[in-house]
């Protein structure tokens, strides 16, 4: 029996590869976003504990000079918030577009893999016929010849 060998297996080794990549990228993406879903978070408990010292100074009597810096600095604080916000948003999108190529290259493998399936079910067909026509032609040879022989 002849072994079964697929022409594109080469190009079948590109896309394990490419597909390699593009799900390693998707992981540093995934943890991106995630420590800017981290920092977000931090600036955004800062901000609140900011908010809610600035209320304590008001109820306290602090003076304006005093009420100024803490105004300003929750202000510093809301800005350091957005700025995290749309590190956030643009490492989502970033994950999003490496998680859309990762499953592109996984489609891409997988219609090859399939073609390599069939070829390799053609194979084994093509295979079993020609060993059953070389049985019976040995069947046919040996009926013949026992029919001399008799």
């Amino acid at each position: 029996m002849k072994a079964f060998r697929f022409r594109l297996d080469p190009v079948v080794a590109v896309r394990r590869f490419e597909l390699d990549r593009a799900r390693a990228a998707l992981g540093e993406a995934e943890r991106a976003a995630a420590n800017a879903d981290e920092r977000h978070q931090a600036w955004r408990e800062r901000r609140s504990s900011s908010g809610e010292a600035l209320v304590e100074a008001v109820a306290a009597g602090v003076r304006a000079g005093g009420l100024h810096s803490a105004a300003t600095a929750l202000v510093s604080l809301g800005q350091r918030v957005a700025e995290a916000e749309a590190g956030l948003v643009e490492a989502r999108r970033s994950a999003s577009m490496r998680r859309e190529a990762a499953l592109a290259a996984r489609t891409r493998l997988r219609a090859l893999e399939r073609l390599r399936e069939r070829a390799a079910l053609v194979h084994r067909r093509d295979e079993a016929r020609r060993e059953q026509r070389d049985l019976d032609e040995i069947g046919a040879l040996r009926a013949a010849r026992a029919r001399r022989l008799s």
